[in-house]
């Protein structure tokens, strides 16, 4: 049987990624997988760091590549903190 995965561990697979390269290529996140079910929860996670705009997908153009970089808002120091 393949191991089990989560979405919240997913999630967090996600943004140590980005965070370590300011982006990093959809289909890079996909690769790994072992199961369908680690590719489902990595896609259920993407879509919930979209939703929550912590993540952003980024694509230049027509079947260009797609990239996920970090969202304004995740980066954004937190209100009252001076940088």
């Amino acid at each position: 049987f393949a191991e089990q995965c989560t979405v919240t561990e997913k999630i967090e697979d996600i943004l140590r990624r980005v965070r370590a390269a300011d982006r990093v290529s959809f289909f890079s996140i996909f690769r790994e997988a072992s199961s369908r079910t680690e590719v489902i929860c990595a896609f259920l996670a993407l879509l919930e760091l979209i939703r929550l705009k912590q993540v952003r997908a980024l694509q230049a153009g027509v079947f260009h590549e797609i990239f996920i970089c970090r969202s304004v808002r995740e980066t954004a120091p937190a209100p009252g903190v001076l940088t």
